[in-house]
């Protein structure tokens, strides 16, 4: 009950927080722009309709121009990730349509041999905001990591791409530290929930530097929370706790071997995420060793079928997933499957609270590898 009772008073304080920074954001930008005040005192920063990227203190030592990116709403960031994925399957298509009578390690020795860059748009739309993001910190630790697959001790239980954001389009917007602007709100996504802070709090910088030297949302709401119902310096969305036999959180990764080909396939869903969208996703990345693992282009798909909670009931109702969703076999690195769930907000802009999850054995993800099925049961 106390626990309970913990919980609420973070989820009052955090819904009071995002409702005056957002009713405040909206009523700014009927002027067009949103302009707030940087934490240095150095002058405005504007809010445009498009993202951009922006420097902000995060206690982390610079490594790029900007080292956030910044979306002046919701919308704005949703539209960016559909516009991204949609560049990239086109960029893929230009590659894999035109030689699809090539066998797979033909169409691989291609690749290779031709320099194409899979990844070209998501690079190309780094570069224009002067980021470096998460997509590209895993990718770069990921090569270096396969690269020792040939030596004693390889172990994928050390693989760098084992991080939480699984979708590669989802960590090209997100920084190493998986944080991301929202109009003036900078979130984080830490070990225990979501954290949320105004860009423009006073000590926003120091609550960023202690989340990124270890610190829990719930010891930063302790510190920084405030009291009762009082909105304090942060929004802490702590992880929805498990009830019975409904569950909320999950954030796996499993492997599976066939001779000299390997499967890893990833689940994740997002129980509680704050003002962000409810997701659902599953994900096939594809291997293949000769002298040493490689990423290979293999014929693929990755699917979620089953049962999800209704989404304003929640645990205890189920609705089935809609079966005509998408999920045709492709000849890609990486194929995934995302089902995202939006509640709307009330009339001031803050999302609505239900909350969405799964039951024990209703809900699986399919991974497909040429003719190879692993069909893997969500479970907490």
């Amino acid at each position: 009950m106390n626990k309970q009772k913990h919980l609420l008073k973070y989820f009052s304080i955090g819904i009071l927080t995002l409702s005056l920074s957002l009713i405040s954001c909206e009523d700014e930008l009927t002027n067009e722009t949103l302009t707030t005040k940087s934490e240095e005192g150095g002058g405005d920063i504007k809010c445009d309709f498009e993202p951009y990227g922006l420097y902000f203190d995060n206690g982390v030592a610079q490594v790029s121009t900007n080292n956030m990116l910044h979306f002046p709403s919701m919308d704005s960031f949703y539209q960016t990730l559909d516009d991204l994925e949609q560049q990239v399957e086109n960029h893929e298509d230009s590659f894999v349509i035109p030689n699809s009578n090539l066998s797979e390690d033909d169409l691989n020795d291609l690749e290779e041999s031709s320099g194409f860059n899979a990844d070209l748009p998501l690079d190309e739309f780094e570069q224009s905001h002067e980021f470096y993001s998460l997509r590209k910190d895993v990718l770069i630790a990921e090569e270096a990591f396969l690269d020792t697959s040939d030596q004693p001790g390889f172990d994928w239980a050390n693989d760098p791409d084992d991080v939480p954001l699984i979708d590669g389009i989802e960590r090209t917007v997100f920084n190493p530290q998986q944080e991301v602007i929202i109009c003036n709100m900078i979130y984080k996504y830490v070990e225990d929930g979501l954290i949320g802070v105004n860009m423009n709090n006073a000590n926003a910088t120091d609550i960023l530097t202690a989340a990124n030297n270890g610190a829990s949302g719930e010891e930063l709401a302790d510190i920084y929370g405030g009291k009762e119902e009082e909105a304090g310096d942060l929004v802490f969305y702590p992880e929805i706790t498990d009830e019975a036999d409904c569950f909320y959180n999950l954030n796996k990764v499993k492997r599976f071997f066939q001779g000299s080909y390997k499967m890893k396939n990833k689940q994740k869903m997002k129980g509680n995420p704050g003002p962000f969208h409810y997701v659902f996703k599953a994900v096939t990345k594809n291997y293949k060793k000769k002298r040493k693992w490689k990423k290979r282009r293999i014929k693929s798909y990755a699917r979620i079928v089953g049962k999800i909670h209704d989404i304003y009931i929640g645990c205890g109702s189920l609705e089935p997933l809609d079966k005509s969703s998408s999920h045709k076999k492709r000849r890609r690195r990486e194929v995934s499957h995302r089902i995202s769930r939006s509640l709307g907000a009330n009339a001031n802009g803050v999302p609505l609270s239900s909350i969405i999850g799964t039951e024990l054995g209703q809900l699986e993800s399919e991974h497909k590898q040429h003719s190879w099925i692993v069909n893997w049961t969500y479970e907490p």
